[in-house]
């Protein structure tokens, strides 16, 4: 779009009283592509012509008149287009980086150190060897906050007293080959308490409540064969909470579903 144009677009749009703020809602687009427009650097699509003839109560001829030839707009846009051209096609040879650039201000750089993207409204994406970052238009950082795991510290205090536990129940009493049922205590009460942080009920270890029950139960009554069948318990657990938990969360990417698959980079 020629200046003529765009200084028109900037002078209605003062005569009505819109900001560019003001006149990016009204159309629904950035404040950035209305500034564009109005430095000549981008031109409004016909659906946004035809809006902006009706807010400014013009024609879209009048609108669009300008002193140019035909001549001289088929050079014009000639030049846009290979300057857009060289933009998207523009490749270092030597470190074999892509870049690839716009009229509305999008930009997006493809290199050995990751992905790069803005938008026009000043947004950026980028991703590489040391994870991902986004940035928002106010060039606030946006990052998954990290969460207090309570279940963690549990389980390591009272794997500390399970220990402690098996310690003095060998050296006092001596039994040193039943005591050991201690250590999966933690990640009993542990699992119990990921239940309430992640508010889903697979998260309880039933594999190892049904352990515990098998030893304890066998060892003091000696019914090693028939306390198998406890272990029946773990795939029917399992068949009824899992789409429970698939119900309440509605799906199967929020962060209650796949916490189990997040690694934290610490």
């Amino acid at each position: 779009m020629n200046i003529e144009i765009a200084n028109r677009l900037q002078k209605l749009r003062k005569e009505k009283g819109y900001s560019q703020e003001e006149l990016a809602d009204a159309l629904g687009i950035s404040r950035q592509a209305v500034s564009k427009w109005e430095r000549a650097e981008a031109s409004p699509d016909t659906d946004n012509l035809i809006c902006l003839a009706k807010l400014y109560n013009v024609s879209l001829d009048s609108l669009l008149d300008t002193d140019e030839t035909v001549e001289e707009i088929k050079e014009e846009q000639k030049e846009k287009a290979e300057e857009a051209r060289v933009e998207f096609e523009k490749v270092d040879n030597d470190d074999k980086d892509t870049f690839l650039r716009d009229d509305e201000g999008n930009f997006v750089h493809i290199g050995k150190d990751g992905v790069h993207i803005k938008s026009d409204d000043g947004s950026e994406i980028h991703v590489g060897k040391h994870g991902f970052q986004a940035i928002d238009e106010n060039g606030h950082i946006i990052k998954r906050e990290k969460k207090f795991k309570v279940s963690a510290y549990v389980s390591g205090i009272l794997m500390l007293f399970a220990v402690i536990g098996y310690l003095l129940i060998g050296f006092l009493i001596g039994y040193w080959e039943v005591a050991w049922v201690l250590f999966l205590v933690p990640e009993l009460i542990g699992s119990i308490v990921r239940c309430f942080e992640k508010k889903r009920y697979g998260a309880f270890n039933m594999p190892i409540l049904c352990t515990i029950v098998f030893i304890t139960v066998s060892m003091l009554t000696g019914l090693w064969h028939p306390m198998w069948v406890v272990f029946l318990l773990v795939p029917v657990y399992y068949s009824i909470v899992n789409p429970l938990d698939h119900h309440f969360c509605k799906c199967t990417s929020c962060d209650n579903c796949n916490d189990d698959k997040d690694k934290d980079n610490e």
